[in-house]
């Protein structure tokens, strides 16, 4: 949904000044998706949610770790 969202403020940017009625129309469109978000996020057990962030966490510490991994191979000596 926020996909969704990105793109209709993109397109609001790209409407002219004549065309407020389209801008309106879009808005409404981006208020709707953001409430179902809000919607969505409440039906979401408090469980998921810190299991949710601990993910994100691991997931971090991952990418941060082949990051390094990636720099200390880049930065050896090349022997020959």
């Amino acid at each position: 949904m926020n996909k969704k969202i990105e793109k209709l403020e993109s397109e609001i940017r790209n409407l002219n000044s004549e065309e407020a009625s389209d801008k309106n129309k879009i808005e409404l469109k981006i208020e709707n998706y953001k409430l179902e978000i809000d919607e969505l996020a409440k039906t979401v057990p408090e469980i998921w949610k810190s299991k949710n962030e601990e993910f994100k966490i691991i997931q971090k510490a991952k990418k941060i770790q082949e990051l390094k991994d990636i720099e200390k191979m880049l930065t050896k000596p090349m022997i020959t």
